[in-house]
């Protein structure tokens, strides 16, 4: 079903570890699954021009403050993300908190997709 994590049959969702690449010594892409995107989720057209996308790096970033960052701080552990706090004294009295979490994945069976012009 498109839009959720599936393991294929494709040559590069059988061996994700083959498409790790070191650009330099700050730069690297290291898909670690692959994942179908929704319809239109997986390209841009433009008037002259269509791009395809094969990589996706996606970081999705939480905000939170008080007692919530307990559970955020948790959550965010649990996805390797990197958690921020700021004490209380900073911030009028509340603590308040961040994590941002990143995906790198493949596209599923992009090169399988038909599109008519």
């Amino acid at each position: 079903e498109e839009g959720q994590t599936a393991i294929s049959q494709d040559s590069h969702c059988s061996d994700v570890a083959a498409y790790h690449y070191n650009y330099s010594g700050t730069i690297g892409y290291k898909p670690l699954h692959c994942e179908a995107l929704m319809v239109g989720e997986d390209y841009l057209q433009a008037t002259d021009s269509m791009f395809f996308s094969t990589l996706v790096s996606d970081t999705t970033v939480r905000s939170d403050s008080g007692a919530a960052c307990a559970d955020l701080r948790t959550k965010c552990g649990a996805r390797s993300g990197t958690y921020e706090e700021q004490p209380a004294e900073q911030n009028g009295g509340t603590v308040r908190c961040r994590c941002s979490m990143n995906d790198e994945f493949l596209v599923e069976n992009q090169e399988a997709r038909a599109f008519v012009f």
